[in-house]
């Protein structure tokens, strides 16, 4: 009876360790617990043993917050969560870096750290030194979900965070105060993917580039996000130069970014963000407002990449050349669906500067957009092109201005080949060339309409110098002032097939006649247009050979098609589509553009809505977790340090 019941009990012990072992194997045994109900049993040694442990750590201290000084850097080596259930933070004063994960690089480590904040963190460890000012990560898959970083350091890179090659998932937590030299926020490279959603990088500081993420041969999506007041202070023709004050990359791995809002960030280049080397980004649905660079690209700035700009909105943003963007050596620009609203520059380009790369605009909005300011020889009330190969197609330019005396361009300033078509151009005003200046280079614009510009000096629609040809096609200039063409030692010609009304200062051989222009308005398709009027002298008038297939509006020409922008009586090809809106902080008016779906939108626009959340729940939210039962017996282990 003895051995039976020796047996037994052998028996027994031997099914409670199998399913230990068996839930051990599953990674999901531990449920750990940091202090005893007081804010004095919720020290850094309880702490540090719980991540020793590995498992599922929690706090309890009691109902008030509590701040964990933290003396040593901690290491997270084994498969964790850790979650401050929204009252703890870890105080780094100053000294140490508070976590250091997955030092040992563990194959597939996973750590998930959750409704917590990391404080006063900075990079001086004898492991990865000047890095990681509040965390390192190194090759392990790391989620965030409300966490808060503030005042995090770094000598070198990664103040809040630095990922080396770990998969990074930043949900609804918030980057404020941190400064480094590069990568404030985060600062990610070789071999690493972020991703980035609901979450706010604010005042963050970076001596060199990219105040609030820094990216370097990684991957990046951002959604739904706010980069506010960052700054990459650089040195003006020093070694830092100073770029993406809210976002930096250089990186051959494709960068997203969709529904997000940059607001008054700084830069020496690249405001809100700046797109180096190699970088392929695409930027959908998002706002840049009141951002400014001190050289180049108010809003945005790039160099040798692909970068691709959609359904955006550029408001007052400023530099000293390119207001809210700059497209730099070689890059390759497209952008569709934009709305340019009061940016300026110093000099050139109020809304865009084109140094020396190949752009498209379609689609887009530019209104009150200025260049210049005293300064002689300014060009471009909105857009500029110094170099590369550039086209406008589908475009409205309204009361763009360069200032300053032998101040060139209202609208549009060019250098080099430009083409324009579709577009229309009013309420423009420069000294020479209300609407468009060309100069040593061949501008040819197709089934535009350039009614009402200003010149102070010489060619209200059009001014030309230095042998420049200005090419004009299918296309309507009417009462511009003091007259709608000028050319000094360049060349207009006619294309065949044009309208001037007011003067026949463009083609001397072909009598005005009046188009009947409406006022700017909305009549349906993706920018505001001016109709014409019944028996106007520019319907069925154009060359039908050379027409584009549809209208400024995306509306079908018919027929013999009409001159300028508008097709009489064309309809859309689709229906219009609701109106897009892209929301910014509560302190910024919200900024509306009316889109028309094209076969190029995606099947669904979303509506970009930024929440600045700088504040923790009021409430913990309740964390259940389901206990793992194994094929033999679950055996739950709670401790409590």
């Amino acid at each position: 009876m003895k051995n039976l019941n020796r047996y037994l009990i052998t028996l027994i012990l031997g099914l409670i360790l199998a399913s230990f072992s068996a839930v051990l194997a599953y990674g999901r045994v531990l449920s750990l617990v940091v202090g005893q109900g007081t804010q004095a049993s919720c020290t850094e040694a309880a702490l540090e043993t719980a991540l020793a442990a590995g498992g599922n750590i929690t706090f309890n201290c009691g109902s008030s917050p509590v701040t964990i000084i933290i003396t040593t850097e901690k290491q997270v080596l084994k498969n964790s969560s850790l979650d401050g259930g929204g009252l703890v933070t870890l105080d780094g004063q100053n000294a140490v870096r508070i976590l250091y994960v997955n030092k040992n690089e563990t194959s597939g480590l996973t750590f998930n750290l959750s409704n917590i904040t990391l404080k006063n963190g900075i990079s001086n460890s004898t492991k990865d030194p000047n890095m990681g000012g509040c965390m390192f990560i190194r090759n392990a898959i790391v989620g965030l979900e409300k966490v808060t970083f503030t005042a995090c350091r770094a000598a070198k890179s990664g103040a809040a965070i630095r990922n080396l090659r770990g998969k990074l998932t930043v949900t609804n937590s918030t980057f404020n105060d941190n400064q480094a030299v590069e990568g404030s926020g985060i600062f990610a490279d070789t071999g690493s993917a972020t991703t980035v959603t609901d979450s706010n990088f604010n005042n963050n500081t970076a001596d060199n580039n990219g105040a609030g993420i820094f990216i370097y041969n990684a991957g990046l999506t951002i959604t739904n996000s706010i980069f506010d007041k960052n700054k990459a202070t650089g040195s003006v023709g020093g070694a830092t130069p100073g770029l993406g004050g809210g976002l930096y990359t250089q990186t051959g791995n494709p960068i997203t970014v969709k529904d997000s809002t940059f607001t008054n960030n700084f830069a020496l280049e690249g405001g809100g963000v700046f797109a180096d080397t190699n970088s392929t980004m695409t930027i959908l649905n998002s706002t840049f407002t009141g951002n400014n660079a001190t050289k180049r690209g108010g809003g945005l700035d790039t160099y040798k990449g692909v970068v691709t700009v959609s359904y955006t909105i550029f408001n007052n943003n400023s530099s000293s050349s390119g207001g809210a963007i700059h497209n730099g050596t070689t890059n390759k620009l497209t952008l569709t669906r934009l709305t340019f609203t009061g940016n300026t520059s110093q000099n050139h380009g109020g809304a865009i500067q084109n140094s020396d790369g190949n752009w498209t605009i379609t689609d887009s909005f530019f209104s009150s957009n200025q260049a210049g300011t005293v300064i002689t020889g300014s060009l471009g009330g909105a857009v500029v092109n110094f170099g590369g190969t550039a086209k406008v197609e589908n475009s409205t330019f309204l009361n763009n201005e360069v200032k300053g005396t032998g101040s060139f361009g209202g609208a549009l300033a060019s250098n080099t080949n430009l083409t324009a078509i579709n577009c229309t151009f009013t309420g423009n005003k420069a000294v020479s060339g209300g609407a468009v200046y060309a100069n040593a280079n061949t501008l040819t614009i197709q089934n535009s309409t350039l009614a009402g510009n200003v010149a102070t000096d010489k060619g209200g629609a059009v001014r030309q110098s230095k042998g420049a040809i200005a090419n004009f096609q299918n296309s309507i200039l009417a009462n511009n002032s003091p007259t709608n063409c000028s050319a000094s030692v360049g060349t207009i010609t006619d294309g065949g097939y044009n309208l001037q009304f007011g003067d026949s200062s463009c083609f001397a051989n072909q009598t005005p006649a009046n188009p009947l222009l409406g006022t700017l308005k909305d009549n349906s398709g993706a920018t505001m247009t001016m109709e014409l009027g019944v028996g106007s002298a520019a319907i069925d008038k154009a060359n039908s050979a050379i027409c584009p297939t549809t209208d400024q509006r995306g509306a079908a020409r018919m027929g013999v098609c009409d001159i300028g922008a508008f097709e009489f009586g064309g309809t859309l090809n689709n229906p219009p589509t609701p109106t897009m809106t892209a929301t910014k902080p509560a302190s910024t008016p919200v900024a509306t553009v009316t889109a028309t779906l094209t076969a190029t939108k995606p099947a669904s626009t979303p509506v970009a809505t930024a929440t600045m959340t700088a504040t923790k729940p009021a409430s913990t939210p309740t964390i259940t977790k389901t206990p793992l039962v194994s094929h033999m017996l679950y055996l739950p282990i709670i401790l409590k340090f």
